[in-house]
């Protein structure tokens, strides 16, 4: 007896199975059928297929393979874990259909989701997202986030924009969203300070620092250590233009020496209110910054 396959214009049926099976499996998880797990957020509930969530999130499959408490529950609290409800509700879509909905306002929450799941297709989704949505005016906070997940491409995208711009237009225009920046990221992009006067970049450090170690809770070790790495990014400036004494690298020098000298052995606190002291000395005199893009002086009293 001769097969289906070798009957005379037998056809192979052709249709989206996945497809069909994804969009059958996404509706009845939105209305709670066969479903045999619930997620909680709050105070809303979100029924789940296991099988599903297990074969798409090695965040989910530890999670609900029973190795932890909660894989022995039915109902499992990830309140805690995402940032919102929405964005969860969003991700569930994502892993059950394939499709992501991204947006101004939620492209954050998304990649933090994303990112903790482990749902690493999702990540450069939202990647590309935001470096299609890469401009003058945000690229501080995308490289401030691709920074924060780790996303080199977009980091190096973000941060070739800062540097490039950050001497005409960012350092005048955005020099709030510059203090708000961590060390390492400061170091990271202390190659755009390179075209600044000495004044300005010397200004800019003292206030930085002085805003950053003020607060009594931030002290560490670690924290110092980065302003120190971050110190020594910028002893690169280069010679002052009329041949004196590099200004940058001696104010830089000055710091370093008490990060690193024989106050590292002290409590972080200690060396913090050194740190505090010495650029509250240095910081008597007022220092003029030229508004090169807006056509006039500005005076800074750190």
């Amino acid at each position: 007896m001769k097969t289906l396959a070798a009957l005379k214009g037998y056809k192979t049926a052709q249709f989206d199975y996945t497809g069909t099976l994804a969009t059958k499996l996404n509706l009845q998880r939105r209305e709670g059928k066969h479903c045999d797990a619930t997620l909680i957020h709050g105070k809303r509930k979100f029924p789940v297929h296991s099988a599903v969530l297990c074969a798409t999130s090695d965040y989910f499959s530890s999670l609900l393979n029973g190795r932890f408490l909660e894989g022995r529950q039915k109902d499992i609290d990830v309140t805690k874990s995402f940032p919102n409800a929405e964005s969860l509700e969003t991700v569930l879509g994502y892993i059950y259909t394939g499709g992501l909905y991204i947006h101004d306002g939620n492209f954050e929450d998304l990649l933090e989701s994303a990112h903790l799941i482990m749902l690493h297709d999702a990540v450069k989704l939202i990647a590309e997202y935001l470096a299609d949505s890469l401009v003058l005016d945000n690229c501080i906070e995308i490289f401030t986030l691709s920074s924060k997940f780790d996303i080199k491409e977009l980091v190096y995208l973000s941060s070739h924009i800062i540097n490039a711009r950050l001497h005409d237009y960012l350092f005048y225009n955005d020099r709030e969203k510059l203090y708000s920046l961590t060390p390492d990221l400061i170091k990271n992009i202390s190659q755009g300070f390179s075209h600044l006067a000495a004044e300005e970049i010397i200004s800019f450090l003292k206030k930085y620092l002085f805003n950053l170690l003020e607060d009594k809770g931030q002290h560490s070790k670690s924290l110092l250590s980065s302003c120190k790495s971050m110190l020594l990014s910028f002893k690169d400036h280069g010679p002052d233009p009329n041949g004196t004494e590099n200004q940058v690298s001696t104010f830089c020098d000055s710091l370093i020496d008490i990060i690193s000298g024989e106050l590292i052995d002290e409590k972080p606190l200690k060396v913090s209110e050194r740190l505090c002291s010495k650029i509250g000395e240095m910081g008597q005199e007022n220092t003029s910054i030229c508004g090169h893009n807006k056509g006039f002086e500005k005076t800074i009293l750190i």
